[in-house]
């Protein structure tokens, strides 16, 4: 939750008697409202039409459950199978990748990043791949660009043309600015150095390690089975006689608009 809503303290452990708090509680309600209650009450504020929950007390995922739609118009249900596009959340691959090279010695952290993109201007050159993990590097954000358009793919070829000859928003190391481009960047140092492109790394030595059937990129997403429920009056049909749309992964409906993101 990204905040509390309606006198509902979500992360309150202070009332648990001490062995909760090391083994968590089986009690999943706060001040006699349910967690159901609660999810309810913050959907309806803040006009949220469905979300997946999560409860997590290592090393026990004691609950995972869906509410609301996942594609509004369609009626379709969230469930615990349901995929939410990540937007900026899904950097964290990217520095988990950059670690696991890091850890296997096939990258310098404190390294410019020069020494794996020979390529980029001048002005770059004095950013170390961590100024990049750190959103240290002073580089701008190609969000920003005119031209930009989530429908459309970036690749850091189009970053060095549209974004090369520009100076940088601060010295690298001395400054801060969240930008998607020191991701863009550090994705193309993890596909050179690992020799596999970026998406292919992340699936196979993430993906695949941990066993995360529910998470894929977006262009890989016409592999989840979908029922087009248009056809069928608002009906499942299909599950009665293909057993792979019983409990079907589903991306919801978000994915199919940039507006999601803004």
């Amino acid at each position: 939750m990204p905040r509390r809503k309606a006198g509902f303290d979500f992360m309150n452990t202070k009332q648990l008697h001490p062995e909760l708090k090391k083994r968590g509680s089986a009690d999943v309600s706060y001040l006699q409202h349910s967690v159901d209650e609660m999810i309810y009450t913050f959907m309806a504020e803040e006009n949220i039409p469905g979300l997946s929950l999560a409860i997590v007390q290592a090393p026990y995922i004691s609950r995972v459950v869906g509410y609301g739609y996942s594609d509004a118009k369609q009626k379709r249900l969230v469930s615990p199978n349901t995929m939410f596009p990540l937007g900026p959340i899904s950097q964290a691959y990217a520095a988990v990748a950059l670690m696991q090279l890091y850890e296997a010695g096939q990258v310098n952290l404190d390294s410019s990043i020069a020494t794996y993109l020979p390529e980029i201007p001048a002005a770059w050159k004095g950013i170390t791949v961590i100024d990049l993990l750190r959103h240290a590097s002073g580089l701008a954000d190609y969000r920003n660009e005119k031209n930009f358009s989530l429908d459309q793919p970036y690749s850091f070829e189009t970053a060095l043309e549209t974004l090369g000859a520009k100076t940088l928003l601060f010295e690298s190391g001395r400054g801060f600015n969240e930008s998607a481009t020191d991701f863009l960047v550090l994705s193309e140092i993890i596909a050179r150095v690992s020799g596999m492109s970026y998406h292919a790394y992340v699936k196979k030595n993430q993906f695949e390690a941990l066993g995360l059937r529910h998470t894929a990129f977006q262009e890989d997403l016409s592999q989840f089975k979908k029922e087009d429920l248009t056809q069928s009056g608002g009906f499942h049909e299909i599950f009665k006689h293909d057993g792979a749309y019983i409990d079907p992964i589903e991306a919801a409906a978000s994915y199919k608009s940039s507006s999601v993101y803004k």
